[in-house]
């Protein structure tokens, strides 16, 4: 049987992040924010409810997770959300400051608006359900949201980067708007979380604090949101790890601890394609969101070889 090659790769279009900034000595903002980081920035986005404005988006969502389709009921406020659409996403920033100074204070706002925090509440709670259903454990919640956050369509028609709020009513987003939302779930699901951000390829993933298999020594296990794909595993087609900025945003006191697991399943999947073994690809695809379980068939499989 002729080989195969795995599909697992950054296939979307990377976004070109056109991050807008006023660049300043000493600035006064009006209608803008105190910074929540980074020495560099001045005033930071900011959203103001839209007034005259009432009620709310009902939002219900589907997605594959360990073999059972989940479903997630929220509602948004619709004056949030027409505030946050509608808000500047221009930071002010002092000359001369490198993306290390402003990153973490630009994307920190978008995340840490409290305007958002109704939302997240809801969003956390029907995940919470979801948890205690299935008795999932610290490793399996991660995997849990991960999930859900990567089954949102991916939308590359946004010139600048949005609030939580907007990509989860919208129902899409692109790479910087899925890891704003997951590490924002993340944070408040109390795990130490970062952003990554690779400037050249104009491109951002997760980090999710880990002990071992971490992007590049970070201290984080990468997430790549706009598609399909293991925790742990920077997929075919990721910047190189000297290529990117570590944005901490949270320190959280949760870590992810199966990366072993996901990468001997990255492997298992990688010598599949290469052999040629069609069921045992198959297999591994169709259950790239059931880490226990797959991780559990492919070794009772190695046990009976």
């Amino acid at each position: 049987m002729p080989a195969f090659s795995v599909s697992m790769s950054v296939s979307r279009p990377m976004k070109i992040l056109r991050v807008l900034c006023t660049v300043i000595c000493m600035a006064e903002a009006a209608g803008a924010a105190d910074t929540v980081g980074g020495d560099g920035v001045i005033a930071i986005p900011a959203i103001v409810p839209e007034p005259g404005v009432g009620g709310f988006e009902e939002l219900t969502f589907r997605f594959a997770f360990m073999q059972e389709v989940r479903t997630v009921s929220v509602r948004a406020d619709r004056p949030v959300y027409l505030g946050a659409r509608n808000a500047s996403k221009v930071a002010t920033i002092r000359s001369g400051t490198g993306p290390d100074g402003w990153l973490v204070g630009y994307y920190g706002s978008f995340m840490a608006d409290p305007q958002q925090d109704a939302l997240y509440t809801d969003l956390l709670g029907e995940f919470e359900k979801i948890r205690a259903g299935s008795d999932l454990d610290d490793d399996e919640y991660v995997e849990l949201l991960t999930a859900f956050v990567q089954s949102l369509p991916y939308a590359s028609d946004y010139a600048q980067p949005r609030y939580p709020v907007e990509t989860v009513v919208d129902g899409r987003g692109d790479c910087d708007d899925r890891s704003l939302l997951l590490a924002a779930l993340l944070d408040r699901a109390g795990y130490g979380v970062a952003l990554f951000y690779f400037g050249e390829a104009n491109h951002v993933a997760v980090g999710v604090a880990s002990p071992d298999a971490t992007f590049g020594d970070s201290g984080y296990a990468i997430i790549e949101t706009t598609e399909k794909s293991l925790v742990g595993v920077p997929p075919g087609g990721m910047p190189p790890a000297e290529d990117v900025c570590v944005i901490p945003i949270s320190p959280g006191g949760k870590i992810y601890g199966r990366c072993a697991e996901m990468l001997a399943i990255h492997q298992a999947l990688l010598d599949a394609a290469k052999t040629g073994d069609q069921p045992r690809y198959n297999y591994i695809v169709a259950h790239l969101h059931d880490r226990s379980a797959t991780y559990a068939w492919l070794t009772a499989n190695e046990s009976a070889a």
